[in-house]
């Protein structure tokens, strides 16, 4: 009779699940990379193009559209990740249909009537340099709102790159080559309008792709079941899901608007310039939190706490190791890379030095805030974030008016500062989860080998 090795077989399958997410993670980090690189471009662009001024009537409407998503999304950007992947896991297919149908019926309801009344508010109380720009953004509303129910679901079903490749890849792309005319001197103005035009163009044709491939990637087994319906229970999940996604979304917004509110358009496009140069800080742990997501989900229904610790302790040190270097060439050569901006934003250096240094203590933290939504400590989370909201809107209510950018910078840094060590710290207390590079645990293949 053939002996089975259990414990070899174990490790087997936990390598060949370790290589499943190192390539979602290098596939995710590749498209994170692009998409950055795409934004950088466009960022210039429009910066060239527009102005300070102009670039900062654009950055507020697509700032507004992003406060505004976090209701209209109700939740179920995070709620949609945890449920398809235990559905999944359970193989309950007919849940799983019903889900996915009662959030995009729902999303794109709410989005679009907060879409009206928002065109409808701007046109009344917005300043002319504003408002059309504004109300030509609200269509984004909807659209943009079912891109990431779609982005959710084929993340639960662990198509992790799939699910980004329509948003990261051809939106950027084709938004860079709607606006290069505009750039290259053919005699073509460019307008804060004609560039949400552009943009509106570019999500639109993303979203066809996405949609596509998202009825692709179902498994077939949704699409014949009767679909099943527990809205009641997916609603509770969910309200605490939206308020820390919405704290989580609205944080970085909280400056662009307070800029726009107390002070110009021309600060606003400064401060949107830094903001993106310092997100190239993030692309590690976005890299690593889309696969890790649904894997901790996964991991948590079926108890097992070890395995849980050494994905996330491996997400953490991917992220950690891209953060260090590009933060310090960052704040080494942030002049020259301002300057490349147009000269209205060369003197942003401090400020800008102030963004990287935030954007480092968050991805310091590692996946803290995932490991609590998809563990079901979201309500913890949603405190842990609300506080560092508080802190940002204070800090910008009373830096801003005086110290402009440099004042909005601050009060976005320090508020990254104060969530990212609550959720740390109570990751580490309550699920016995370090979610930082700190973490010393038994070698993997020695615990396989020891039946562990």
């Amino acid at each position: 009779m053939q002996i089975v090795d259990v414990n070899r077989g174990s490790a087997w399958l936990s390598a060949a699940r370790q290589n499943r997410m190192a390539r979602s993670i290098s596939g995710t980090a590749l498209l994170q990379g692009i998409s950055m690189g795409l934004a950088f471009v466009t960022s210039v662009l429009l910066s060239r193009t527009l102005g300070a001024s102009g670039y900062g009537a654009y950055a507020y409407a697509i700032a507004w559209v992003g406060f505004l998503l976090i209701p209209a999304v109700l939740g179920m950007d995070r709620y949609l990740i945890r449920g398809v992947a235990t559905y999944r896991a359970s193989k309950d297919w007919g849940l799983m249909r019903g889900l996915v149908l009662w959030a995009n019926r729902s999303v794109f309801t709410v989005s679009v009537l907060m879409a009206i009344l928002a065109a409808g508010v701007g046109y009344l109380t917005l300043p002319r340099s504003f408002r059309g720009t504004f109300i030509l953004a609200m269509p984004l509303l909807p659209v943009t709102a079912l891109v990431i129910a779609r982005q959710a679901t084929m993340t639960g079903l662990s198509r992790s790159v799939a699910a980004q490749f329509p948003e990261y890849l051809i939106r950027p792309l084709l938004l860079v080559l709607g606006l290069a005319p505009f750039a290259l001197g053919l005699g073509l103005k460019l307008t804060p309008q004609l560039a949400m035009a552009v943009n509106l163009v570019a999500v639109g044709a993303a979203f066809a792709v996405g949609m596509t491939m998202l009825r692709r990637a179902l498994p077939k087994q949704v699409w014949t079941a009767d679909a099943g319906y527990e809205a009641r229970t997916w609603r509770r999940a969910a309200l605490p899901m939206m308020l820390l996604g919405g704290m989580w979304m609205v944080n970085p917004l909280v400056s662009t608007i307070m800029l726009g509110s107390l002070r110009n358009a021309h600060d606003v496009g400064v401060y949107t310039v830094i903001a993106r140069g310092a997100d190239i800080m993030t692309i590690g742990l976005l890299a690593v939190t889309t696969p890790l997501s649904p894997r901790v989900a996964q991991l948590f229904a079926l108890g097992d706490t070890r395995g849980m610790q050494r994905v996330v302790t491996r997400a953490a040190k991917v992220s950690l190791a891209w953060s260090a270097p590009v933060a310090i060439v960052l704040i080494a050569l942030r002049h020259p890379l301002l300057s490349i901006f147009g000269s209205q934003f060369a003197a942003a250096g401090l400020p800008f030095a102030i963004m990287v240094a935030g954007q480092f203590v968050n991805t310091a933290a590692g996946p803290a805030g995932i490991v609590l939504m998809m563990t079901k400590h979201e309500r913890a989370a949603a405190v842990g974030v609300g506080a560092g909201l508080v802190v940002n809107l204070a800090l910008n209510a009373a830096l801003v008016p005086s110290l402009g950018v440099e004042g909005a910078a601050i009060g976005t840094s320090m508020s990254r500062l104060i969530w990212n060590c609550a959720l740390a710290g109570y990751a580490a207390t309550r699920l016995k989860i370090n979610t930082t590079v700190a973490f010393r645990g038994p070698n993997p293949a020695t615990a396989a080998s020891r039946g562990g």
